[in-house]
Order: C-alpha cells, then structure tokens, then sequence
C-alpha cells in the first residue's frame, strides 16, 4: 500500500493537523451548543435533544460497529471467539430486563449497562491517546514519550471519572429513559470531603503530570505530545462543563453532549481503519468485499455514512412497532454488545489487522527527522478500546 507524504508541521497528528483537530478533538466544543435549549427552555429541551443524538449520532455510531465486523469476508480480520461470547453475554443480560421490571435488580442491571457506557467513551479517548503515542514514537524515533504520558494516563482516567464520583454525593439519581420512564441508578454513596479528597488527589497528580508532558520534555529538547494532551482536557470539559449548566435531573442532556463528542471520534477513526483495511483486502485479493468496505474503498463517504442513518430510522421503527418489552430490550441489547464487543474488535488479542492498520498511520517519508530505526514491536500499536 502507497502512503503519503507527511509534512514536518503535521508529525505528531494521526491523519492531519486539519483532519484531527476537526473529528477528534474541536467537535467536543462544538457539541456543547447543545447546552443552549436547555438554558432557553429549561427541562423541556431535554428529551428532543437526546432524541436527536440518538437517531443521528449514537445509533449510527452503534452501526459502525457491526458494519465493521460482520460481513462475511471482513470477519477474516477478527478472533470471533471471544467476540460470540460476548454478544451472548450481552443476549442473557438483556433479555433478563424485562422478566425483572418493577424490581430492584431492574435497577441494578440497568445501572451496570449505565456504567459500562461511561467506561466504554472513556476508554475511546484514552485508545486513541496511547494511538497517537505510538505513531509518534515510531515517526520521531523517540519511544520516551509512552514513560513520559504514564502519569497523564492516570490523570485522564481519575478526571474523567470524577464526575461519576461527585454523582455519588447525591442521595438519590432517578434516571430518565423518557418523558414517561425511569429508574434508580444504584451506586455507592460518598461523602462530599471524599469528592474534594479526590479531586485534590486527581489534581497532584494532574500537575505532576503535565510536568512530566510538558516540562520535563520541553527541557529535554523532545516533542511535546500536544495532541494527547488536548484531546483531554475537551473530553473532561465534555464531562464537566454540562453539570455547570444542568441539575442532576438533566443527566441524560448531559450524557448525550459527552457520548456525542465520543461518536464523531468513532466515526473518523471506523473511516480510516475500513479505507485501511479495504485497501489491504482489495490487494490480497482473496476476498469480496462487503457493501461498508467496497463503499470505504472507493471513498464514497457520504454512501457509508448513509448506511449509518438508515440503520437508526430501522432501529427506532422496530422499537415503534414492537411491545415495549421487546422493543427496549432490542435497543438495550444493540447499545450494550456495542459496549461490550468494541472492547474485543479494538484490541491486538481480537483485531489482526489493527497493528497493521496503526503502522500505516505512522507512516512516514519526510527529511526533518532522524534516519529511521526499529521501534520494539510492544511500542509499536495500542490497544484503541473504543
């Protein structure tokens, strides 16, 4: 596969300067104008707004990953086994909501795909961090910068976290479904000093970590992993920003705002790991593409995209016309697998072509950097988890 040329100025980014500060990082500001209904209309707002990102942003994201590892051929790519398991799991789990409604284990299982979603869009933003530490490892030749972001990797996490933590504070979380539903979300209460002792701990840490990034880097005379460090400050203002405008009660307003900024992330990362990976198995020519990955080799992305949107329209006119009992437990299930199984399809153990795929990215042919050396196989890919 040929590679383009990667200019000095755009090293350090995944694609382009341009093409990463537009999907992976400015679109968390851009969403949150999805604040603004809420500060003119109050709690009225809520629900169209997050029906909104639901049929044209979260369903469609939640295709992408079954466009990604289910047509036929395009399966060759993952170790399925795990992957079955876990769209079993996923399968169980569900089906069990409805038998248990009106009880407190309904609480309990809904709280537990709650949680799994929060973790799930954390961890896309901490895979796709440690991607760009490894294409900038292999493009600069300097594999310090995976020591020098451990620190980082601990302060995102605890950051990212803490709005969960300050939820905890409250007595009570009634979780909105819809207008008409809800549940208790079940969680262990905590006392507010226990919120500021780790806010307190998550901002030592913070300082020190951006020491360690910035600092210590700057005088050592190495790059600073600037992309890195801003794709986590918008996600934990994605966090953190709604709840200064909304109660409590508008979590779902401000779910939506945060889970949004972590779709148009998964949309540009899916795009180029399928024109990647279409490319190789067009070359290889043992295998017939499927529709996703004949449309992303052909760049057609408007066509792939469109796919997407007329998967949510299904989605939701299934939900329309089925019981209530089975139409919510479809939706939970396609939103829960997704969870669970992106967990496998972004990692080297289930993914066989995600190493290739992340090499590809680092490619490179530009004079400002040292002549090139092996990078350790182990610094070479990530394990993305989005």
């Amino acid at each position: 596969m040929a590679y383009a040329n990667i200019s000095a100025q755009n090293h350090l980014w995944m694609k382009s300067k341009n093409f990463d500060l537009l999907f992976f990082h400015l679109s968390g500001f851009a969403v949150l104008i999805f604040l603004i209904p809420y500060m003119i209309w109050g709690s009225q707002s809520i629900f169209p707004v997050y029906n909104f990102y639901l049929v044209f942003f979260g369903l469609p994201h939640n295709y992408l990953t079954w466009a990604t590892l289910f047509p036929t051929d395009s399966k060759s790519t993952f170790n399925m086994k795990p992957i079955w398991f876990a769209l079993g799991f996923c399968l169980l789990l569900c089906l069990a909501i409805p038998l248990v409604e009106k009880t407190n284990l309904h609480n309990v299982l809904l709280s537990i795909i709650s949680y799994w979603s929060l973790w799930h869009a954390y961890r896309q933003h901490h895979g796709i961090c440690k991607v760009y530490d490894s294409i900038q490892a292999k493009r600069t030749q300097d594999t310090t910068v995976f020591n020098d972001r451990k620190a980082l990797n601990w302060f995102f996490g605890l950051a990212a976290n803490g709005v969960v933590v300050w939820a905890f504070t409250h007595d009570r979380i009634d979780y909105l479904l819809s207008a008409e539903e809800s549940y208790q979300l079940i969680y262990p209460q905590v006392s507010y000093l226990v919120y500021q002792i780790y806010v307190a701990v998550t901002c030592a840490i913070g300082i020190y970590a951006l020491k360690r990034a910035i600092y210590d880097r700057y005088r050592a005379g190495k790059f600073i992993p600037w992309p890195q460090i801003s794709l986590m400050f918008i996600a934990i203002t994605t966090y953190v920003v709604p709840y200064i405008f909304l109660p409590i009660s508008a979590m779902p307003l401000a779910v939506a705002i945060g889970t949004m900024y972590h779709n148009v992330q998964y949309f540009a990362f899916v795009w180029l790991f399928e024109k990647s990976r279409a490319q190789d198995l067009n070359a290889e020519m043992k295998f017939s593409l499927g529709l996703p990955q004949k449309l992303a080799l052909n760049a057609s992305w408007v066509k792939y995209f469109g796919l997407s949107l007329m998967y949510s329209f299904v989605v939701i006119g299934i939900y329309l016309v089925t019981p209530r009992s089975v139409g919510l437990t479809f939706v939970y299930f396609l939103a829960f697998a997704h969870y669970v199984v992106d967990g496998y399809i972004w990692t080297r153990k289930c993914n066989t072509r995600l190493g290739a795929f992340v090499g590809s990215l680092s490619a490179t042919d530009y004079s400002v950097m040292a002549k090139p050396r092996t990078v350790p196989p182990s610094t070479s890919t990530a394990e993305v988890q989005l």
